[in-house]
């Protein structure tokens, strides 16, 4: 699913930046899935955004996240 966005070749390093961290980019990514669908009941919205690919080898970070509990 990665590979299929428009800026994955910025992921794999252009313009001279080294390759991100794809493997833990899709750990993040499948890490948020699971929590959120843990606590379905409890939110109604689970957000991060920025996501950064740190460089391969240096994982994933999570800039800003906005967690909307249920009413």
């Amino acid at each position: 699913m990665i590979r299929e966005i428009k800026g994955y070749a910025l992921l794999q390093g252009a313009r001279g930046t080294p390759p991100c961290d794809i493997e833990a980019l899709a750990d993040a990514l499948v890490a948020l899935s699971r929590f959120a669908y843990a606590r379905r009941n409890d939110f109604s919205s689970v957000e991060i955004n920025p996501l950064l690919a740190l460089p391969e080898g240096s994982g994933a970070l999570a800039l800003d996240a906005v967690l909307l509990p249920t009413a």
